[in-house]
């Protein structure tokens, strides 16, 4: 004997038409009059299935014309590819995202690709595969691989998966970005520099991206409106991450003549690699060479002379990065 309620037999007839496609998003399902028939049931037994089917938010109803098929939900998760999840930068990030994405009943699933390709393709795969609503994603870091990164961005819009991208942007995609105002940050900090009577002022810098070149502009900027001519032989860009680009950079930099008197670093790591090396070689910071960093992350505050940086909010970017995806889901 059969003991499932009869108004399970309406739902699971309309849930089948939707899951084998016979019905799409927006289309219009059998009339509750046609159900009666198609089901041989009650008109009270179709609109109790009716409404159990709209409670899940499988279809909707308009007064006086019937019901259709809703839009189809995909997991309740978001996958979140980024960098080094070590970093304090990405960490932050990653907390404003979870605390913005458990408000909305979602979940997230964390993918740390340490910039390689490989990894950040197995990631993209995976979240694919599983069917996630939507992911937030920081490219690449390294301008050699913008297509590389484009093409994985567009792997992820081509399966209609709604895309944001955070700390650092791509260029003609048109999806949205949410980063930090690198430009305004760093004539902020270049400015401070020539304020405190700074003149040649190197930029040293871990491998080339969006958040880099903006940073790079800004510093630009501010030397023109100052009057100070930009001096390419200043500008270390390094192969290198991190603390080991700052000490290569400053190696380098050494080799100059007369020496920089001011130091603009990429973010604190470069920085604090950059000081350890020039203090070493007896330079004295920052009565012979001022230095400024950037993101003011915990390891700002162990370099051996104090160093002044500029705060990025990154917990706040990692927020408005999930209700930028939120909205891309919605809609």
């Amino acid at each position: 004997m059969n003991s499932e309620p009869l108004y399970m037999k309406v739902r699971n007839y309309v849930l089948k038409l939707i899951t084998d496609k016979a019905l799409s998003e927006g289309d219009k399902i059998p009339s509750e009059s046609e159900l009666v028939k198609l089901c041989g049931v009650s008109t009270i037994t179709v609109k109790r299935a009716l409404l159990e089917l709209q409670n899940e938010g499988l279809i909707y109803s308009k007064k006086g014309i019937g019901s259709f098929v809703g839009k189809q939900s995909k997991n309740k998760v978001l996958g979140v590819i980024l960098q080094d999840i070590r970093n304090s930068v990405f960490a932050e990030m990653i907390h404003g995202i979870e605390s913005e994405a458990i408000q909305n009943g979602f979940n997230t699933v964390i993918g740390n690709n340490e910039n390689d390709y490989g990894k950040l393709m197995n990631y993209v795969d995976q979240f694919l595969s599983s069917d996630v609503a939507g992911i937030i994603l920081a490219p690449l870091q390294d301008n050699y691989e913008v297509l590389k990164n484009i093409r994985i961005a567009r792997s992820i819009l081509n399966e209609g998966v709604p895309l944001v991208l955070i700390d650092r942007n791509l260029q003609g995609i048109g999806v949205d970005y949410v980063g930090t105002n690198n430009v305004e940050a760093a004539q902020q900090l270049t400015a401070h520099l020539i304020d405190n009577g700074c003149r040649r002022i190197a930029f040293i810098s871990d491998p080339v991206c969006s958040t880099n070149e903006e940073r790079i502009k800004g510093y630009k900027m501010t030397l023109r409106e100052r009057g100070i001519e930009t001096d390419n032989k200043l500008i270390f860009i390094s192969d290198l991450q991190g603390k080991e680009a700052g000490e290569e950079s400053a190696r380098k930099l050494l080799q100059i003549k007369p020496l920089p008197d001011g130091i603009f670093a990429i973010n604190d790591w470069v920085a604090y690699g950059a000081m350890e090396f020039l203090l070493q070689q007896g330079i004295r910071i920052p009565r012979d060479i001022a230095m400024v960093g950037f993101d003011n992350v915990a390891i700002a505050h162990e370099t051996p002379v104090s160093l002044t940086t500029m705060e990025q909010p990154s917990g706040e970017i990692g927020k408005q990065a999930a209700r930028a995806l939120f909205e891309r889901i919605e809609n």
